[in-house]
């Protein structure tokens, strides 16, 4: 049994190669979405595809991630759904464990906790380092961290957002949690989240002090 991730990307090229080496070398297969195929060339991964063609970039990401579990059914696999700023503390070997105790399960919600800009010699630009390494402190701005989905492809599932979907959804699984970096430092913050951007139902690009309040 494999165990995947899947992720749509918009302007990750700084993270890519860092964020798929570190889930590989974990154990998982990766596919991408790109959602901008002037882009397409720019990722490294065995994996990927275009987005559907949509106005709005949730819907995009959403209707790309249902393309998918509809080309993956009735394979006995698993597939995990987080974006390219999310790493899995955890290996496949644990997801599958994780599914083995619930031979029942369809889908689980895996916690996710954000990590923000603790570290003064990253706080304010970017650093070619991997966010792994520069940014090590939770924030407390966690209350509005809704978890990601860990589905088995069976027919008949569909993502209503990156968060929910039609099917029972299992408890949060403490056991497997995938860290959230979500602030970055302050100039990447405000590169991700211009004004009018595809973010800014969200997020403001002066929000970065909001989001980054440690413990």
């Amino acid at each position: 049994m494999s165990i995947k991730i899947c992720t749509a990307i918009k302007n990750e090229q700084l993270y890519f190669d860092h964020w798929k080496k570190w889930h590989e070398d974990r154990g998982f297969e990766i596919t991408a979405y790109i959602d901008d195929c002037s882009e397409f060339g720019d990722y490294d991964c065995t994996n990927k595809y275009v987005t559907v063609s949509l106005p709005v970039w949730q819907k995009r990401q959403v209707g790309s991630m249902n393309e998918y579990l509809d080309a993956q059914q009735n394979d006995g696999n698993w597939t995990l759904f987080i974006d390219c700023d999310e790493y899995c503390w955890f290996s496949a070997e644990d997801v599958r464990q994780l599914t083995q105790r619930r031979p029942d399960a369809r889908m689980f919600k895996l916690w996710t906790v954000p990590y923000v800009a603790d570290n003064p010699e990253y706080l304010e630009r970017y650093s070619c380092e991997p966010v792994t390494e520069r940014f090590t402190r939770m924030s407390a701005f966690n209350k509005w961290q809704e978890g990601k989905l860990l589905v088995k492809h069976i027919p008949g599932i569909q993502l209503q957002s990156m968060h929910y979907a039609t099917g029972a959804i299992i408890a949060l699984q403490y056991s497997c949690i995938v860290r959230h970096y979500v602030t970055k430092s302050r100039e990447e913050w405000a590169k991700r989240h211009p004004p009018g951007g595809p973010t800014s139902w969200k997020y403001a690009p002066d929000d970065f002090d909001k989001f980054n309040g440690l413990i």
